[in-house]
């Protein structure tokens, strides 16, 4: 699964979720839709052990949750 914003791969069992939402990853709603694909494909398989969530770049995850949440109120992610 890949959307513009946020990607999943697999390797041996560990789902690896990334954000590239530059320049500071801010979780917007764009990267909240993202990241609810990304769980729902992960809660549709059988094969995961684990899932690590990062960040690309050099910046962490910048939540802007007033935004995100106003455009989504239904969003899995709050």
């Amino acid at each position: 699964m890949s959307t513009s914003v946020v990607s999943v791969s697999f390797v041996d069992g560990i789902a690896v979720v990334a954000v590239n939402n530059p320049p500071v990853n801010t979780i917007d709603a764009k990267v909240s839709e993202g990241l609810a694909q990304a769980v729902s494909e992960l809660e549709a398989r059988k094969d995961i052990k684990a899932a690590v969530l990062l960040c690309e770049g050099k910046s962490i995850a910048a939540w802007e949750r007033e935004k995100a949440m106003a455009a989504r109120p239904d969003a899995a992610f709050r």
